[in-house]
């Protein structure tokens, strides 16, 4: 590892630190938890039915193959995001104390968009070939979950100032 990815690891891992130690200590509510809990029951349930079709899938035919570490991060991928997208949906992901997560949307969608970037660009000419294969799949993985996940907590927040402003 060069030197200056050794210092962004540094800065990133303090950042982190930072957050975590700086982070208010929200708590869910009831209602925040029984949604929370359900979250995990669908998440669970999308990542039992997508091993079910990619194995017959495997089974029954031969144009559609997946190595044990690609379907390993797609079931954490999945899980993740059907329970994500409830938990926003249902206005159970943040805690009661976040009135305002646009910032965390943003957030999101400027990542997703930088790894679809990072993907394609080598194609459009802004980057040079580094990734391999694998990378770029995991990288559009990533990319495809921060901007959905992004998307909709920004489409949660607009209905939610649209509601407030019906009052």
């Amino acid at each position: 590892m060069d030197l200056i990815g050794l210092l962004f690891l540094i800065a990133l891992l303090a950042i982190g630190y930072w957050l975590v130690v700086t982070k208010n200590a929200g708590e869910r509510d009831e209602r925040q938890e029984l949604i929370a809990n359900k979250g995990y029951k669908y998440a669970f349930l999308a990542i039992m039915l997508l091993n079910v079709v990619i194995y017959l899938m495997g089974r029954y035919s031969n144009i559609f193959q997946i190595s044990k570490m690609d379907l390993a991060l797609l079931n954490i991928w999945f899980g993740t995001l059907v329970f994500a997208l409830y938990t926003i949906w249902r206005n159970a992901y943040f805690s009661v104390k976040v009135k305002n997560s646009n910032a965390t949307g943003w957030g999101f969608l400027v990542i997703g968009i930088l790894n679809f970037f990072s993907v394609f660009g080598d194609r459009l000419g802004f980057f040079d070939e580094h990734f391999t294969h694998s990378q770029s799949v995991y990288m559009l993985f990533l990319g495809i979950f921060l901007i959905i996940v992004g998307a909709t907590i920004m489409l949660r927040n607009h209905l939610d100032r649209k509601e407030d402003e019906g009052r």
